[in-house]
């Protein structure tokens, strides 16, 4: 009887230390996916400030040139016309600019949800499990 009881207490000690084992196998993993999934965000940050402020900085300088060409080329009489339609359409221009990018942004997938979603996978697999007991 006492060699039973042993024999279940050493049994329940090995299930518990693999089930923690277990659990905590999973937490790493889940860390290591949130990890990587940081490292991915902080890439494309980096990466699309980089092509934006180059993009700008070559934009602002081709546009200048532009009106300055615009406006020289445009009459004596025409030039103050000449100013206000690029000024217009520079303004039409940046507004468009603006809506785009705020619906790029709107349709960018939210950060971390790989690692949001593996946590609801394990949440579920573990109401189902103790719901299956």
């Amino acid at each position: 009887m006492l060699q039973k009881l042993l024999a279940l207490a050493v049994n329940a000690g090995d299930n518990a230390r693999r089930g923690l084992d277990l659990g905590l196998a999973i937490l790493h993993n889940r860390l290591q996916l949130l990890s990587l999934e940081l490292k991915e965000e902080q890439l494309r940050f980096v990466q699309a400030l980089v092509w934006s402020l180059l993009g700008l900085g070559l934009f602002f300088m081709g546009l200048v040139l532009a009106v300055l060409a615009v406006i020289f080329l445009a009459g004596e009489e025409h030039r103050l016309m000449a100013l206000a339609v690029c000024a217009g359409v520079l303004l039409l221009a940046g507004l468009a600019s603006a809506l785009i990018a705020m619906a790029r942004l709107k349709r960018q997938p939210a950060p971390f949800a790989q690692t949001i979603a593996e946590f609801g996978k394990d949440r579920q697999w573990l109401s189902d499990r103790d719901s299956g007991v």
